[in-house]
């Protein structure tokens, strides 16, 4: 999803530096095909730049910018091993060649090498302390190392330096929204958003903070299609999915090619209840990038949702194939697992997920008790529960936890699912009616357990699994 943008900094990165004339080589005909090659670059015509680039070097081996340009070219045809090799050889040649530190620093983003795109990002910094576009790259990669304060440092001084370099808005926005991810996400169960947006105080603040950078990119930069995309994502996780869709459909007009704008579409259009229109997006996502995992992962999710539980199985399983460190896929196929009455790989599933991850335990540890409970092991399922459950006291999952061990009346349970902020109280409603219902199913009260069911099932909190779980309950009681 980085591909789009970073292709144009690739081309922005040679032009830093400038790189015309080639004064240093003694030979005409070099400098003419090299003068030819970034001719061809600026027209992005990259194979044309390479041949031409290829023929400065045939004349002069020890050009030192034909390599850099060359390499921009072979980044942006996707060739980053190629492209990483050519700014070695320029460096080798020029030690002093920022611009190949520049581009290097790009192509080393671009492979996930972090601590390699710093340090070269860190060369270019001691070239020109006043480099915007290299403290937003840098900042992009303490991102992705979850080095929170840095990156918002290196965003905050490149806007100090360039008011108006959209980009860098963009990337801070996307800071703040990955930070907020992972505070939420890291501190909670996985599909458990509800919880979420009424727990953590910094949430709201987080996502609107990283709205207002994305219409600052966007004011600057109307056709951002990048920032329409990130500020779709953060709105979905305010819960406004009309507001999410409306941007991913920007997006996309903008860049029809942003696989991730369509699946994000489609979880948002599945959260809505719309699983046909969320395998629709998601096939999308999977023309453009065949090797989506979480695509497929998606996918899966929406067909199982959708009653179709072998193919749903069939595409979690290609999402584990394509990467085996996804441990959201266990969850998604004890899921489908659990909702075609598979309790017990079911269970296998979730207690994976459990050994893969050290967080996002609190709801995956409530569903495995469900299920050893239903599968005759209720002591052993709340010794499981209460050695295995560390949630903050007092805290939503730390109550249904008091309940299911038999803690928490199910009238204290019921009263304590109340939330002063709707969204958080639907959510609760649903979940607390869900395992109200399950505790009487256990028991054998049926007619309670259904009315329960239903009562989750009126909240229509369809992003939420004990909303599916209490579907597929009623399914099986006949209703």
């Amino acid at each position: 999803m980085r591909a789009t943008s970073i292709k144009a900094i690739l081309l922005a990165a040679s032009l830093i530096f400038p790189t015309f004339g080639f004064a240093q080589t003694k030979s005409k005909d070099a400098a003419a095909y090299a003068n030819r090659g970034i001719a061809k670059l600026q027209k992005h015509d990259w194979d044309g730049a390479i041949a031409e680039f290829n023929r400065a070097l045939q004349f002069d081996p020890k050009l030192a910018k034909a390599y850099l340009d060359r390499g921009v070219a072979k980044a942006n045809k996707g060739y980053r091993d190629g492209a990483i090799a050519d700014y070695n050889r320029a460096l080798q040649l020029d030690p002093k060649l920022a611009a190949a530190y520049q581009a290097r620093a790009i192509a080393k983003l671009e492979k996930s090498d972090w601590d390699g795109a710093i340090a070269d990002f860190n060369r270019v910094l001691q070239f020109d302390p006043k480099l915007a576009k290299a403290y937003n790259g840098r900042g992009l990669a303490k991102v992705e190392k979850r080095e929170w304060d840095g990156a918002m440092a290196d965003f905050n001084r490149a806007l100090q330096l360039d008011p108006k370099l959209a980009s860098a808005f963009n990337n801070r926005g996307l800071a703040k929204r990955r930070k907020h991810e992972l505070m939420v996400y890291g501190a909670v169960g996985l599909y458990q958003p509800d919880y979420a947006l009424g727990t953590l105080k910094v949430e709201k603040d987080d996502l609107d903070a990283s709205i207002a950078d994305f219409n600052h990119a966007l004011q600057l930069d109307p056709k951002n299609a990048k920032a329409y995309y990130n500020r779709g994502v953060a709105k979905a996780g305010k819960d406004d999915l009309d507001g999410a869709i409306a941007d991913y459909n920007r997006a996309l007009q903008l860049d029809p090619k942003l696989p991730g704008a369509y699946s994000d579409r489609g979880s948002a259009k599945l959260d809505r209840g719309d699983a046909d229109g969320a395998i629709a997006d998601y096939n999308s996502a999977l023309n453009f990038n065949p090797k989506f995992a979480e695509a497929y992962l998606n996918r899966g999710t929406a067909k199982a949702v959708r009653g179709d539980s072998n193919h749903a199985i069939v595409d979690i399983n290609r999402a584990l194939q394509l990467d085996p460190k996804l441990s959201e896929a266990y969850i998604d196929r004890g899921f489908t697992n659990l909702l075609d009455r598979n309790f017990t790989a079911a269970l296998r599933d979730y207690r994976r997920f459990c050994e893969l991850s050290q967080r996002n335990q609190w709801y995956p540890r409530l569903t495995i008790w469900l299920m050893r409970s239903r599968l005759g092991e209720k002591e052993a399922a709340d010794k499981e529960l209460a050695s295995h459950f560390n949630a903050e006291a007092g805290s939503w999952p730390s109550k249904i936890q008091a309940y299911l061990l038999g803690n928490l009346s199910e009238t204290e349970f019921l009263a304590a699912a109340a939330s002063r902020d709707a969204n958080t109280d639907h959510g609760q409603h649903c979940e607390a009616w869900f395992y109200a219902g399950m505790k009487s199913l256990l028991a054998g009260n049926k007619s309670a357990a259904s009315e329960f069911f239903k009562k989750c099932l009126a909240t229509e909190r369809k992003r939420t699994t004990e909303y599916h779980f209490a579907k597929a309950e009623l399914k099986a009681l006949g209703q």
